[in-house]
């Protein structure tokens, strides 16, 4: 892991954490074998994936109309008939 966080840093990237979960495993009286994760990335990647589908608990919790609404705007005519739908989104689920 310390070699992986070396090259993630050496991209350009911030090591925002790194959590060893074997070390927590003994606490619940189970083993584990060596398993860390790390959190890592940058500003400019990640922040335009964020604001693509940054949601709070009120935007899950839409009223029928709000979802009827959101609805029709997903669907796209094209003039002759036809109807595309865009993807389900992460706040059609709530």
């Amino acid at each position: 892991m310390d070699r992986l966080e070396a090259e993630i840093r050496a991209h350009g990237m911030n090591v925002f954490d790194r959590i060893d979960h074997a070390a927590g495993a003994p606490e619940a009286g189970v083993e584990l074998r060596p398993t860390e994760l790390i959190i890592f990335g940058n500003a400019r990647g990640g922040t335009p994936l964020m604001q693509s589908v940054q949601t709070t608990r009120r935007s899950q919790r839409r009223t029928g109309r709000e979802q009827n609404e959101q609805r029709a705007q997903r669907d796209v005519g094209s003039g002759c008939g036809h109807s595309v739908k865009a993807p389900l989104t992460n706040e059609d689920a709530g």
